[in-house]
């Protein structure tokens, strides 16, 4: 701090060019180590811990509707959570007997959807919990969202279902069924520009491509 001082009093002119190399370099120097010292006193930033995805899991399940105001914050800490890969996050989600209501928001086609897609989208990066979701009805409930409006929502209905139904020539078969193809083509076809929600579309349509013949 005191170089900082030292080099405040002087104006560039009343130090000679060597002298001012020299002093801008030491500020930089000081500047940095202060930094430094301030980044290890400074708290990290931390996402919801255990304890906090395990009452907003207990919140949920008690929930007798599904009230808008009442789930959006708890879903907020399940989406951390799984975004931070916090250990067994998906399983402790899964077994918490959550998904049925889960897919009671999404049938419910509220404000709520996008966020529960998106739930429902990076649980479904567990393998060993799709099981559960087809069994909670998530999968019948995310179709539907495939002719949403909102280019966001249909990202997430995208992943969640490709996942979901990744390896499962029983699922992959029903959605080719129910006419999930076409919707997908025609997704692509009104979003040309946006290439994330266009990979999904085109890597789901690969996994149903042989189911389609």
């Amino acid at each position: 701090m005191g170089l900082l001082l030292a080099f405040q009093s002087y104006t560039l002119t009343s130090l000679p060019v060597e002298d001012i190399r020299v002093l801008l370099i030491a500020c930089l120097c000081l500047h940095r180590v202060i930094s430094r010292v301030e980044g290890l006193h400074r708290p990290a930033l931390r996402g919801p811990g255990v304890e906090a995805l395990c009452v907003a899991l207990q919140a949920i399940s008690v929930s007798t509707e599904v009230i808008e105001e009442e789930l959006r914050p708890h879903l907020d800490i399940l989406l951390s959570s799984l975004l931070e890969k916090k250990k067994d996050a998906a399983v402790d989600i899964a077994k918490s007997g959550i998904l049925p209501t889960l897919a009671q928001a999404l049938r419910n086609n509220n404000q709520l959807s996008q966020q529960v897609a998106l739930v429902v989208a990076e649980v479904a990066r567990e393998a060993s919990v799709r099981e559960q979701c087809i069994q909670a009805g998530l999968v019948g409930a995310l179709v539907p969202h495939l002719q949403s409006k909102e280019q966001e929502m249909l990202l997430n209905t995208g992943r969640a279902i490709g996942r979901i139904c990744f390896d499962n020539a029983a699922q992959q078969e029903h959605l080719v069924q129910t006419g999930v193809i076409p919707l997908l083509v025609s997704i692509m076809q009104q979003y040309p520009e946006n290439d994330p929600l266009v990979n999904v579309c085109l890597l789901a349509l690969c996994n149903l491509a042989d189911m389609g013949n």
